[in-house]
């Protein structure tokens, strides 16, 4: 865990509320980009099939291996953001599997939501899709944020 000088209550909060939206935006661009687009509200009938057939030769193609880490990155993001119960993956597992065997499974599912936006950003390096640049970005703004959030939560709540 990073050391970090006192910080004063304000500043802790903007760099926190910093690093949040930074993650969030390219969570939000690849997510525009892997749904499907709406047709235009006032196309004449003729316009929408030509764009249609024209649609899949221009759009790259979609990656599901792409499309799973954007979920796994996105539920990652959410589980460091303010006002999740941090320990609700515990409380689950605990009525699933038998208490010898939860606590090493939390610890896992831990481990493995902090370690997916590596591997998510590593992944979209070397493939070519529409999902690359946001990909790469928001699994790279997401560990940023595991490594920030605990320290600057900390700040925050020393001041109080």
């Amino acid at each position: 865990m990073f050391i970090f000088p006192p910080l004063p209550p304000r500043v802790a909060f903007f760099c926190l509320s910093a690093v949040l939206l930074g993650a969030a935006v390219p969570l939000a661009w690849a997510w525009t980009l892997l749904l499907p687009r709406d047709p235009e509200p006032f196309a004449a009938p003729r316009e929408m099939e030509n764009a249609s057939s024209a649609a899949p030769t221009k759009q790259m193609r979609r990656d599901p291996i792409a499309a799973v880490l954007l979920v796994f990155v996105t539920l990652s993001y959410a589980q460091q953001f303010p006002g999740v119960p941090q320990n609700i993956a515990s409380i689950w597992i605990a009525r699933i599997i038998p208490a010898s065997a939860a606590e090493w499974s939390a610890l896992t599912l831990r481990w493995f939501f902090i370690l997916i936006p590596g591997v998510a950003a590593i992944y979209a390096l070397f493939t070519r899709n529409s999902l690359r640049i946001p990909l790469v970005a928001a699994g790279l703004m997401v560990l940023l944020v595991w490594l920030l959030a605990p320290p600057l939560y900390a700040a925050l709540l020393a001041s109080s």
